[in-house]
């Protein structure tokens, strides 16, 4: 008798009674033969298409995104080489102002603590 009549009589369908007890004992006794792991994959395969010369024009040559790198590495190159002259006014202004504000609020590691010595670098009395 096959599984799915089998599975039908007992009144479940042949997933539930394939995932019983009784079922997997009665494969391992030999009652029952041992499925087989198909290789196919489900599904119908890709259909096939002709490279046409439109087609071809489409899917292009080189790696992806290369053209978007292609164009940050120039921007970054001209930015690199680019001199405080080279700048405009704005851009002199908003830099300077970067640096005043980040000077502002992370003194350098070079500069003494404050109160300890004086901007002449002669030192301050403390009490301890």
């Amino acid at each position: 008798m096959s599984e799915k009549k089998q599975a039908k009589r007992i009144g479940c369908s042949w997933g539930t009674w394939s995932k019983t007890d009784c079922f997997r004992d009665a494969v391992e006794l030999g009652w029952l033969p041992k499925r087989k792991k198909s290789d196919k994959r489900g599904g119908t395969p890709p259909s096939v298409v002709s490279l046409t010369d439109t087609l071809e024009a489409t899917v292009g040559v080189g790696e992806q995104d290369e053209i978007v790198n292609q164009l940050a590495a120039a921007e970054t190159a001209a930015a690199e080489n680019r001199q405080w002259k080279d700048l405009t006014s704005e851009e002199q202004r908003a830099i300077l102002a970067e640096h005043e504000a980040e000077v502002a609020n992370e003194p350098s590691p070079l500069e003494s603590r404050p109160g300890r010595f004086t901007t002449a670098g002669a030192r301050e009395h403390q009490s301890v």
